[in-house]
């Protein structure tokens, strides 16, 4: 049979056509993957985006409020849109206007890690470029961490991973040691407030307690010993129908009063028949060894404390004790009784390296100073000092005057000012090192201490003069 030349030579065109159109559509195909992953390596995660983005990450962890991960559980999409800055998210607006403006951010979204179940959910809220850029993001989850992604105002994206919103550990006052383990290598803030001083009546109050900070690194499964403390309180039993002073050999016949000693302060409110003299209020710290509160071994390896106000008095003349310090504590005073000469001398705050000193007065044999760790006991219905990492020295009864208690000092490891102990002190011989790390090597950075009597963050949020009633201790995971 003849072969028809011409039917082979279309059916051979047809075949080179089609594999040409094949390969052409390959090479299409390729060509767009190429050029779409050229034009997002533009767009997606550049140097400079990286490093604009971790500026608003640093703020979140330092400024979101402990709101803003709830309402991201709350959110059916599961992301939450934080572009707005207002009180439910940030704490400081103001700012967070600031910032946004000079990055020029378009959007800001926080969602899980893991961004798979957004992209599979409704995204109709968000952009198109939005979209697409969740879709570009490859997920290494851990389950460890947040997401924000950020879009900006010239069309390019970033996402960096967030650590800060995971659990906040909240430490009240339970009158016992309390343990905390990291559950991670990471970062952590801690916050702790100083406990108030006694109130002797509604009117005259204890001084309200200090607030240290700081952002330590931590292994995971460290311990922390946190010992929260105590405002003080009356509770009092009778002890006697006479106050004897030995070092006058004076005895009068007045119904006397002691109270309980109060956790972490030393202290215990104290009265007659005329008066009441309140307790310091406890200081709220961390400790690497766990023991009892007053347990010398235990007292050194603090690393932060917060101190506590001088309790109230009302003895005669009536006062308010004083709010707990900062690198020092604050002084009492002395009041004199209807008008008459003062006589004693004014009880001292607790320092850096030791602890303040008692008034003086006629009656002072039992009256003490404040010491490392503990406030000065005050007696015979006079102010005792606030504890602290040195505790206020006590009031002393004078004849013509009663007086309050001074509060303690405060110390956060590497914060400026602080003195820290040397690990081969003892009771009997406490060295100061004159270096503000403590023997340990754990330093705190970012360090705040704020007396008693000046704005705080107030641990249920917002602000506050001072820490009323019982410490309290927060930690928070800030970043890996």
């Amino acid at each position: 049979m003849k072969k028809n030349n011409k039917g082979f030579m279309i059916t051979e065109a047809l075949i080179v056509s089609t594999i040409v159109l094949g390969v052409l559509i390959f090479m299409y195909a390729q060509f767009r993957t190429i050029n779409n992953g050229f034009n997002q390596t533009f767009k997606y995660n550049t140097v400079e985006n990286i490093y604009k983005t971790n500026e608003i990450k640093k703020f979140i962890e330092t400024d979101a409020t402990n709101n803003m991960i709830s309402l991201l559980n709350e959110s059916k999409n599961g992301y939450l849109n934080i572009t707005e800055c207002n009180i439910s998210t940030y704490n400081d607006i103001n700012f967070c206007k600031f910032l946004y403006d000079k990055l020029q951010i378009k959007s800001v979204l926080l969602l899980a890690e893991d961004v798979t179940n957004v992209v599979n959910g409704n995204m109709d809220d968000i952009d198109v470029g939005t979209q697409n850029f969740l879709k570009y993001i490859k997920n290494n989850y851990t389950g460890n961490y947040h997401r924000i992604v950020v879009s900006y105002e010239d069309g390019t994206y970033a996402t960096l991973r967030i650590g800060v919103l995971r659990d906040i550990y909240d430490f009240e006052y339970t009158g016992d040691v309390q343990t905390f383990t990291a559950p991670i290598d990471a970062y952590y803030q801690i916050e702790l407030w100083g406990a108030q001083g006694g109130n002797a009546s509604d009117t005259y109050i204890g001084g309200k307690g200090a607030y240290t900070k700081g952002t330590i690194f931590l292994k995971k499964d460290t311990n922390l010993y946190i010992y929260v403390g105590a405002t003080g309180n009356r509770n009092l039993k009778f002890i006697s129908d006479t106050v004897t002073d030995s070092a006058v050999n004076y005895t009068w016949p007045r119904k006397y009063y002691q109270g309980d000693i109060m956790f972490n302060s030393g202290t215990y409110s104290s009265a007659q028949e005329t008066g009441y003299g309140m307790s310091g209020g406890g200081a709220t710290d961390i400790r690497l060894v766990n023991g009892n509160w007053d347990n010398f071994d235990s007292l050194k390896s603090r690393i932060m404390v917060a101190s506590g106000g001088s309790g109230a008095c009302t003895y005669f003349r009536s006062s308010n004790g004083v709010p707990g310090g900062a690198l020092s504590g604050i002084d009492g005073s002395v009041l004199g009784v209807d008008g008459r000469v003062i006589d004693g001398s004014i009880p001292t705050g607790g320092t850096q390296t030791s602890g303040g000193v008692k008034g003086t007065g006629k009656f002072t044999a039992t009256s003490t100073n404040g010491t490392f760790g503990k406030g000065g006991q005050g007696v015979f219905g006079t102010s005792s000092g606030g504890a602290g990492y040195y505790g206020g020295g006590a009031a002393s009864h004078g004849g013509s005057t009663v007086g309050i208690g001074g509060s303690g000092s405060s110390f956060i490891s590497g914060y400026e000012g602080c003195d820290a102990i040397s690990e081969i002190s003892t009771e009997s011989n406490i060295i100061h090192t004159g270096q503000s790390v403590h023997y340990s090597g754990y330093k705190f950075e970012y360090g705040e201490m704020i007396a008693g009597d000046s704005e705080m963050p107030n641990y249920e949020g917002g602000t506050m003069i001072g820490n009323a009633g019982n410490g309290h201790a927060k930690i928070t995971i800030v970043s890996e």
